[in-house]
């Protein structure tokens, strides 16, 4: 067996003491001093992680009331189920301008047959055929909870809507008004930009 010059221990044939492999003791009192020197900087570390961690909890609850104030409606409506149905007041000698601004432009039994509907939307004006159909998608919302009717008479709404009255939100408009009034904001705008 050959011998390695260039390892003078083994070359020896003495055996490694056990204690040259350990690594040397550090000097009292070092590891107490390293230890004061970074627990600062960990407990800073933890603390800022933590910080972000609360700082993003309250970002997200923030934003979430902001969404929820954005897309409420003006004034709080109450409940389909609690809609108090009122008895039709007796007829008077003449009603005053001011009484038949606010009698509603549609009765509900007009708008729960489709043919009388339209048959009434193609005989009525331009400026009352787009207030029948806003009042109708109001009604099918609040009253009835119709969704898919309500989005199709808006629809049909924005589109006898000049286009500059499609851009502008009204205080009266619902939270699903002004969601289609947005779309098609952002719909003429990408049109135009790719003209």
């Amino acid at each position: 067996m050959h011998e390695h010059q260039d390892e003078p221990l083994l070359a020896s044939g003495q055996p490694v003491p056990p204690e040259a492999m350990r690594p040397p003791e550090p000097p009292d009192g070092l590891r107490e001093r390293v230890l004061a020197r970074t627990l600062p900087y960990v407990r800073r570390r933890a603390g800022r992680r933590r910080a972000l961690v609360a700082v993003g909890v309250v970002a997200a609850y923030a934003g979430g009331l902001a969404t929820a104030a954005l897309f409420a409606p003006e004034a709080a409506r109450p409940a389909p189920e609690s809609v108090p149905v009122a008895a039709a007041p007796a007829p008077t000698a003449s009603p005053t301008p001011a009484a038949v601004a606010q009698e509603p432009l549609l009765p509900d039994e007009l708008l729960l047959d489709p043919e009388r509907f339209a048959l009434l939307l193609q005989e009525s004006k331009p400026e009352r055929r787009g207030e029948l159909l806003r009042q109708a998608g109001d009604r099918w919302l609040d009253v009835h909870g119709d969704y898919e009717r309500a989005v199709n008479c808006y629809r049909q709404f924005l589109d006898l809507a000049p286009p500059k009255g499609v851009s502008d939100l009204q205080p009266q408009d619902n939270w699903l008004l002004r969601s289609l009034k947005l779309a098609r904001l952002q719909e003429n705008r990408h049109e135009n930009a790719s003209i």
